[in-house]
């Protein structure tokens, strides 16, 4: 298998996956009491544009598609999918163009490259091929109505959070990178069934791929 990391493109979306995804959570309350625990950090909803947007530079998702719930995506991929994408109002319609979008990204990156997915997302290689193996219209048709898919990465890590909102958004460049790789591997080690240890192994061996890529331009 070839263990290749995200692209600079991949790490692109994700920045900007990450900061839609803040900026829903902090103008929709709504969508931050559905996200986020209520034993979360409640610190997100109150980031300023500078610290939301050195958060949004950790080279995963900050939230989560609940990638790792085999039960939850199984019921998701043995039900008829809807087939009426988008049709909500409010703060729902902007939490569910939110999981399409990102849908959307995981589902090619899923095609592209399972390995690329994993850390971005923590995604099984399970999990990643059985998305790739729905179109992308059949697979939104599923998510689309799952309103209770939208939630925080880790959410209630109270630590990990703590140690993500203080010094991944430092504006030291060294001390917030340290951070984000922190969080990174913190996310790849933790115990996962779905995962085998090919994976953990590699993701072990790896040194950030393409990190330095997820940094904001100047």
């Amino acid at each position: 298998m070839d263990y290749s990391g995200p692209l600079s493109a991949d790490y692109d979306n994700v920045r900007a996956l990450n900061l839609d995804f803040l900026r829903v959570i902090r103008r929709h309350p709504e969508v931050f009491a559905s996200a986020v625990p209520g034993d979360g950090p409640a610190e997100l909803a109150t980031l300023s544009q500078g610290r939301a947007a050195s958060l949004a530079t950790a080279p995963f998702l900050l939230f989560s598609l609940r990638e790792r719930d085999a039960g939850y995506w199984d019921e998701i991929l043995d039900a008829a999918p809807t087939r009426d994408i988008f049709d909500a109002g409010g703060s729902q319609a902007i939490a569910a163009r939110l999981i399409a979008a990102a849908t959307g990204f995981l589902w090619g990156l899923c095609k592209r490259n399972p390995y690329a997915a994993r850390l971005i997302c923590g995604a099984s290689l399970h999990w990643s091929e059985q998305i790739a193996e729905l179109t992308l219209c059949d697979l939104l048709a599923r998510v689309e109505s799952k309103s209770d898919l939208l939630v925080l990465r880790c959410g209630s890590e109270k630590r990990f959070w703590r140690k993500l909102i203080c010094d991944g958004t430092s504006t030291a460049k060294r001390v917030r990178r340290a951070a984000h790789l922190g969080a990174l591997q913190q996310i790849l080690t933790c115990p996962d069934t779905a995962a085998t240890s090919s994976w953990r192994m590699a993701a072990s061996r790896s040194a950030a791929p393409g990190l330095r890529l997820a940094e904001p331009r100047d």
